[in-house]
């Protein structure tokens, strides 16, 4: 089917499975794909180890008449069965040591990869995506998830620690966790410990970007594993990740995350070594079995606009825009 076409199945898919969570659980994803990028079709990925081929064709004939009641074209033909093993889809929470190593220099150089968390929940931990700058403001910020940041218990202005050293770097400034986002920030506060974080930058992002083909070539860096390229296997998808359905997000594959690479950002992989690269998204989730599978937020909307940060009883933060990527 034309692209068009693919997107207005995919938008009403997206909000039935946000009327209707868990009916769906044992489908994993819901994903528009292409091998030419014009012919498009809507693939669904399940475990067929744990669920029959039967019943995926009753759950999507269930949604096919939930989405009935607007016009659409004809799509009989149109989805493609994935028997892919997917055990399920896992935000990035790993176990850290009981221990921590202290670090033997009072400095701390905060750049992207680095192994990060929210005090008081030692046992998780994810990783530092990115250090940005908002508009008119010196201050430098942490991108990173809300998994990884916050929960529900924590108000804005709470302690985010490094996870080696055990030593508070910032606070929670803003959150938005929602159906389609994991997404945090920080504001850097080791004036003494990271005294010369604008020297560690290890890397030129560029500016927001979008990934507008399949299989287009995308890199992370991972606080645990570091370094890795993919492909994107979809760029419009639905993500059942524990029973909560996440809308219109990007499906990676090949990528090497692991746990504790919660907050990575994904970035457009550049042949080019030197130039920038374009931030594309947010990794916050991957598959648990060999399809190799991962998660990330689209980001540029959100972040190229004023945002209104969250409110707390002890904290009201102003409006802020996003300026650019270190």
């Amino acid at each position: 089917m034309k692209e068009i076409f693919a997107k207005i199945i995919m938008y009403q898919i997206g909000v039935v499975l946000k009327l209707f969570k868990t009916s769906f659980d044992e489908i994993k994803f819901v994903a528009m794909v292409t091998d030419d990028g014009e012919y498009y079709k809507i693939n669904f990925g399940y475990n067929k180890n744990i669920v029959s081929f039967r019943r995926i064709e009753k759950l999507i004939k269930k949604i096919r008449k939930l989405i009935s009641v607007i016009p659409i074209p004809d799509f009989a033909d149109e989805f493609n069965f994935d028997e892919i093993e997917i055990p399920d889809f896992e935000e990035f929470i790993s176990p850290s040591s009981s221990s921590f190593n202290n670090l033997a220099t009072s400095t701390l150089a905060l750049k992207a990869g680095l192994t990060i968390r929210r005090q008081g929940d030692g046992f998780k931990k994810g990783s530092l995506g990115a250090l940005i700058k908002l508009k008119e403001l010196n201050d430098f910020f942490i991108l990173s998830n809300y998994h990884v940041l916050a929960s529900k218990s924590v108000e804005l202005g709470h302690p985010i620690l490094d996870s080696k050293s055990d030593k508070k770097i910032g606070e929670l400034y803003w959150f938005k966790k929602d159906n389609r986002h994991d997404i945090a920030i920080a504001k850097v506060t080791c004036s003494t410990l990271c005294d010369k974080v604008s020297d560690t930058i290890n890397y030129d992002f560029g500016e927001l970007g979008r990934l507008t083909k399949f299989e287009e070539p995308v890199a992370m860096t991972g606080g645990i594993s570091d370094f890795s390229e993919g492909i994107t296997f979809s760029n419009y998808a639905h993500v059942n990740v524990k029973s909560k359905w996440f809308i219109n997000q990007l499906l990676l594959k090949n990528l090497s995350s692991q746990p504790g690479d919660s907050g990575t950002i994904l970035v457009k992989s550049s042949s080019s070594k030197g130039l920038p690269k374009d931030v594309v998204g947010l990794v916050f989730a991957k598959d648990g079995s060999d399809s190799n599978l991962t998660v990330a937020n689209k980001i540029d909307k959100l972040l190229s606009k004023k945002i209104i940060p969250s409110k707390s009883k002890q904290h009201s933060m102003p409006e802020i825009q996003f300026d650019f990527f270190y």
